[in-house]
C-alpha cells in the first residue's frame, strides 16, 4: 500500500480508486451503534 500524496484537496478522477461497495462495512458499522439505534427509535 502506498502513502497518500494528497490530503483534503481535490483528487482527480484518474487517481481515485475504490467504490461505495468497499465502504459498506464502515457505513454499516457506524449506523449499528447503540446510540444511533436509540435515537432512531425515539424518532
Amino acid at each position: 500500500m502506498d502513502i497518500e500524496n494528497r490530503s483534503i484537496e481535490f483528487i482527480p478522477e484518474n487517481e481515485r480508486y475504490g467504490s461505495a461497495k468497499r465502504l459498506f462495512t464502515i457505513w454499516c458499522s457506524a449506523n449499528m451503534q447503540v446510540t444511533t439505534m436509540v435515537i432512531g427509535a425515539l424518532g
